[in-house]
């Protein structure tokens, strides 16, 4: 993995996972041909190293300190992350604080089970999926619904492939409308978009490698 430059716990949009080798063959983060791309990664890159968004669960602190419970990232924050890095083709890393005791405050626990319980509540039963290989997947669902995220994944065993993709929704009427549209899907794409009905979703791979 690589590091994206920050400790913001988020990356631009898109994010490759390949990266360019050095004019000597080098790679890694010292090498000169890697640093303008750390955050974003290079699309056409012969070296597979995805990007890890890190950030520390208290606001700007690393290590314990006495009274700095209250800056624990809120759920929402953390949400934000999830969607900036994990949605983004990322590996997010969040820091924990020890305290002298050698112990994590029993806050820490307890806003880590809630973004646990949130991320599984959000994403971990979707209203419909599929898979398939082509330039277009239809997936009707299972009875007209109000959506409002889609996820994709490509199989990376072949590397990323998709250059420019959109997704479209069927709704009341049966006139296809667009939903969304990105271009890096690599392990994952997270994206969001106004709520609405559709009885089907397409998407589409308008450009790929």
């Amino acid at each position: 993995h690589r590091w994206v430059g920050n400790e913001a716990g988020r990356v631009p949009y898109p994010c490759w996972a390949t990266m360019p080798r050095g004019a000597d063959g080098a790679v890694g983060h010292n090498c000169r041909e890697w640093k303008k791309y750390l955050s974003r990664g290079y699309a056409d890159g012969e070296v597979w190293s995805p990007g890890m968004a890190d950030a520390p669960l208290r606001n700007h602190n690393w290590f314990w300190k006495p009274g700095q419970d209250k800056s624990v990232k809120p759920l929402k924050g953390l949400m934000a992350n999830y969607g900036r890095s994990v949605g983004q083709n990322c590996n997010l890393l969040l820091g924990e604080v020890i305290t002298s005791d050698g112990l994590v405050p029993a806050c820490d626990i307890q806003r880590l089970a809630e973004f646990g319980k949130e991320v599984r509540r959000r994403f971990g039963k979707p209203v419909a999926e599929t898979a398939g290989t082509g330039r277009s997947l239809e997936l009707k669902l299972p009875q007209p619904q109000r959506i409002n995220h889609m996820m994709a994944m490509e199989d990376i065993a072949q590397g990323e492939r998709i250059r420019r993709y959109d997704l479209e929704g069927l709704v009341p009427g049966g006139a296809w409308q667009p939903l969304c549209a990105g271009e890096c899907v690599g392990h994952k794409r997270i994206q969001s978009f106004d709520a609405v009905d559709v009885a089907a979703v397409r998407l589409k791979i308008a450009e790929a490698k």
